[in-house]
């Protein structure tokens, strides 16, 4: 290209840039990886992690879809993951009411990081939903090893868990 250009008589420096677009993910495998990329983006919970930091907590994550209607925790049943809605709509229901809507970015189950305390809300998927899984015990070798990482979770933690606390008693007054 820069032959074809001094070529043609130009007297101008040139450049030439190339470009690469990388096709569409391939496989379902592929499009929940890179979505577990672009989910931590959009979650707040990471907002103050580096990108190594993310990249390790996404080294000890699962993926998984549920598709419309499928139930993915249940109410009175024990559990010790934190999920992450990559993509979709979840619904929270308590009695059979549904009392909250969950968007791509929003998290929930953290009680079961903390306590063995049964889950207090049933959670269905509203749409297909592609969700990060982060579990108790992968969280905390991972905590274990990077104590720093783990500081900064267990904080981020606390003032989400705060907000939601704030958000609830606003409801009420």
């Amino acid at each position: 290209m820069t032959r074809r250009a001094a070529a043609s008589g130009t007297t101008d420096n040139h450049s030439c840039v190339l470009v690469h677009m990388p096709a569409a993910p391939a496989t379902e495998s592929d499009r929940l990886v890179l979505g577990k990329v672009d989910a931590l983006r959009s979650v707040p919970l990471f907002d103050q992690f580096t990108y190594r930091e993310k990249q390790a907590v996404l080294a000890c994550a699962a993926t998984t879809t549920r598709r419309r209607g499928e139930v993915i925790v249940t109410d009175g049943e024990p559990s010790t993951d934190l999920f992450i809605v990559v993509r979709g709509r979840v619904y929270v229901e308590s009695k059979g009411t549904r009392v909250a809507v969950l968007e791509a970015g929003a998290h929930f189950g953290e009680m079961g990081l903390v306590d063995d305390t049964p889950r207090s809300a049933t959670v269905r998927a509203a749409t297909d939903t592609d969700l990060l899984v982060l579990s108790r015990d992968d969280l905390w070798a991972l905590m274990r090893r990077e104590p720093e990482l783990g500081t900064k979770f267990s904080w981020a933690l606390a003032q989400a868990l705060c907000q939601r606390l704030r958000s609830s008693n606003a409801s009420f007054a």
